[in-house]
């Protein structure tokens, strides 16, 4: 897919989420990211080497998620949607997270960023034609 079709696909998708009340705009004092960032409904990520991660939100420079494993600053983790599709992405922070032991989020909050940003743009723009074709098909 050209880049420039990936980019139009990446506008049109931020800006349906913001109707949705969907994406966030601007920095936390925690966040790196610049751009918007998605907050996903239900997207299913595997990260070698955790059993377990719930994806937190994504952006087209790098996404954050909650696992039970901890992950090293600077390590490169592929991340995989159930599509197959595999983004790299280095770890930048892992931190542990407090909370009620029994709820839903792992152990560790990590952020990562895309090692490509065309890379990341495809992963973002994928991850959202995903999770769009699950709510239609449960409509």
């Amino acid at each position: 897919m050209a880049s420039g079709e990936l980019e139009r696909k990446y506008d049109r998708m931020v800006e349906d989420s913001r109707l949705r009340g969907q994406a966030e705009q601007g920095r936390t004092e925690r966040e790196r990211r610049r751009e918007a960032r998605i907050l996903p409904d239900a997207a299913l990520l595997d990260v070698e080497g955790d059993p377990w991660v719930y994806l937190i939100n994504v952006s087209r420079q790098g996404l954050a998620f909650f696992a039970d494993t901890p992950h090293k600053p600077g390590v490169v983790l592929p991340i995989s949607l159930e599509s197959g599709l595999t983004a790299q992405a280095k770890v930048v922070d892992c931190r542990p997270e407090a909370g009620d032991p029994g709820a839903l989020a792992g152990q560790f909050r990590i952020c990562c960023e895309f090692n490509d940003a065309e890379e990341g743009l495809r992963f973002f723009v994928a991850l959202n034609e995903l999770e769009t074709a699950r709510l239609e098909a449960t409509r």
